[in-house]
């Protein structure tokens, strides 16, 4: 899993699996319009920044942190 700024108003988050069916639950599973990447064992999500890139309130002008809270959740079975 990675985050990365998708330019300055929008954050990308890369959730990328090593085990095909856990990748098909989480990609059958999600709730708001992603892009799946079969091949890739991958799902890319998109979603507006809650503030632009660099503007005084971000947290994190590269996106690069933005994924860690996901890392405890788990694909249900």
């Amino acid at each position: 899993m990675r985050s990365k700024n998708a330019g300055p108003f929008w954050l990308t988050i890369d959730i990328m699996f090593d085990d095909a069916e856990a990748y098909r639950r989480a990609r059958d599973a999600e709730i708001v319009n992603v892009v799946n990447h079969d091949t890739a064992l991958a799902i890319k999500v998109s979603f507006p920044r809650p503030q632009s890139s660099g503007s005084r309130h971000d947290s994190d002008v590269y996106g690069g942190q933005q994924y860690a809270p996901l890392l405890g959740l788990e694909v249900p079975g």
